[in-house]
């Protein structure tokens, strides 16, 4: 399960791929199991009140003999790209730009923060445009500034 701009679940997340595994990448699986369905009720509460898609929590990496890893215990914290509602409403009130809003609607961010990785700009095949690197850009920064003291505090004790 994963978010998508319209908080609809889809198939093909990652974070999944590293806890649960698929069947032809069994050598891949990072972490137990039992921390994914935390992980993401955390990021649908969040997803749901136009937060950040943050969670912090503990893991232990588990044994890998075909990339020689040892097992050990780590601290993760996980921030997943997603339109945020509450960076939005910022933005707009912040610039005082009515126009703001028409922006982020236009088709050059359709799929924001969800940009394709081949063909979001036809015929160009990997370029993004300097006002949708600069977005994500903003959005990433947003995100972790926003958070900022509370995850330098998990980080240090």
């Amino acid at each position: 399960m994963a978010f998508n701009l319209s908080i609809e679940p889809v198939d093909d997340f990652e974070i999944q791929d590293i806890l649960r595994g698929q069947q032809k990448f069994d050598v891949n699986i990072v972490f137990e199991e039992r921390k994914l369905e935390p992980l993401l009720d955390a990021f649908k509460e969040r997803q749901s009140k136009g937060e950040t898609l943050i969670h912090w929590d503990e893991y232990k990496v588990k044994q890998n003999d075909n990339y020689k890893i040892r097992p050990y215990t780590t601290r993760i914290c996980w921030i997943y790209n997603d339109k945020v509602e509450n960076w939005n409403k910022e933005l707009e009130q912040s610039s005082g730009d009515p126009g703001v809003k028409r922006i982020l609607e236009s088709r050059e961010f359709s799929n924001f923060p969800h940009y394709r990785t081949f063909l979001q700009n036809p015929p160009k095949i990997i370029d993004l445009s300097k006002r949708q690197v600069s977005a994500l850009a903003h959005l990433s920064c947003w995100n972790v500034c926003q958070y900022a003291d509370k995850i330098k505090e998990y980080f240090m004790h």
